[in-house]
């Protein structure tokens, strides 16, 4: 809740806060649930003007989800240093009861649980076919997406008998 206010469309014209509350949402001391971030992102930060853009631009709803990983991935919008596990984090990190996390643990997991999805050439159709489906895992395990993400990490790292 603290960084999706702190990179709230409002928060994301001071260039230098916007650096400084990225780099600080990277760690995991402050993001509370992801340890690797830091390793590529950091080249973000060389692109404040960038950065300040895609976190505007995958907050912006009135955008089909599918369009706006596209464009934060393969598209204008793309940073060097930024995949999809941070792309989906970030959407997470702005609407946790919506948007999953897509990382390769959640990947690992989904295939020991039999629930993988069709991947499509489309990075953005993949990740709606990715995010339909850990919704529905939450639902069928009364759970969120952020305790959802949590388990998704535990089964991938800590369950080689499935």
């Amino acid at each position: 809740m603290e960084y999706r206010k702190k990179f709230s469309p409002s928060n994301l014209s001071n260039l230098l806060v916007v650096t400084r509350n990225f780099q600080r949402w990277l760690l995991f001391r402050n993001n509370l649930s992801w340890t690797t971030l830091q390793g590529t992102a950091t080249l973000a930060l060389k692109h404040p003007e960038k950065t300040a853009k895609l976190l505007l631009l995958l907050q912006n709803e009135d955008m089909e989800i599918a369009s706006r990983v596209r464009n934060a991935l393969q598209g204008p919008d793309r940073i060097g240093g930024i995949g999809q596990g941070i792309v989906t984090a970030l959407l997470h990190t702005f609407n946790d009861d919506k948007y999953g996390v897509w990382n390769n643990r959640t990947r690992d997991a989904m295939e020991k649980l039999h629930r993988t999805t069709i991947q499509s050439e489309d990075i953005g159709e993949s990740y709606r076919s990715v995010n339909y489906t850990l919704n529905q895992i939450a639902t069928e395990l009364n759970t969120d997406l952020t305790t959802l993400d949590g388990f998704m990490w535990f089964i991938s790292k800590k369950c080689e008998f499935l």
